[in-house]
């Protein structure tokens, strides 16, 4: 069964079926590929984009490739009653830059592998991705963590998501994951930087939030 609640401060919709992380995976899947890849024109035919002119809604070109950038935390002693310690024996914390999880984020792979070159299983520091904080709507998150270079192309995409959640890479220390990418549109010239955001509070659950940012050179 699922269950919605909204929280009137934030205007953010908060979801607690039990199959959240599913719920993103279906969205990457689907309106995430089918947003970011216009490769077919509209109608019943199933005529194909020149690749020179496929763009976001036809017009807005994307300018280097999409990013999906994930943060964990660290596994930690759980802070309840003595006799219920044989129910529950691991708990992740709220989010705060102390408690990143470094390590190698497989969870199905073998995690002493940290030579790994899959950028997805490793992390990064924030300095080597060139990034920085960002303020969320539950904490403040660092610019770090493991990412994932989505294609160019929609089936490559769809096949390396799958192999995501086939890895099972959304766990339960995940805390926030991040969307990542910039357009162009020629017609206005105007550069759009576009963060989607889903975070995964300790609570359960899932919220989401979005912010662009618009430039006229």
């Amino acid at each position: 069964m699922n269950h919605t609640s909204t929280n009137p401060t934030h205007n953010t919709r908060y979801l607690y079926p039990l199959n959240f992380f599913p719920l993103h995976s279906q969205f990457t899947e689907t309106i995430m590929v089918d947003g970011l890849y216009w490769d077919n024109w509209y109608g019943t035919g199933d005529q194909k984009v020149p690749p020179q002119d496929q763009g976001v809604l036809y017009e807005n070109r994307l300018l280097g490739l999409p990013r999906l950038r994930q943060i964990r935390v660290q596994s930690a002693q759980c802070p309840i009653p003595h006799s219920f310690r044989r129910l529950v024996r691991i708990c992740y914390p709220p989010y705060d830059q102390t408690v990143d999880e470094k390590g190698v984020y497989s969870f199905k792979g073998d995690e002493s592998n940290a030579t790994s070159m899959k950028t997805w299983k490793n992390y990064f520091e924030q300095s080597a991705l060139n990034g920085s904080s960002y303020w969320g709507k539950l904490a403040t998150y660092t610019g770090g963590g493991a990412y994932f270079l989505l294609s160019t192309n929609k089936l490559d995409t769809l096949q390396s998501l799958n192999e995501l959640k086939n890895e099972l890479w959304i766990t339960r220390s995940t805390r926030v994951i991040f969307l990542d990418f910039t357009l162009y549109n020629a017609n206005v010239n105007l550069f759009c930087v576009v963060k989607l955001v889903w975070e995964f509070p300790a609570t359960g659950g899932l919220t989401t939030s979005w912010s662009k940012l618009l430039n006229f050179p």
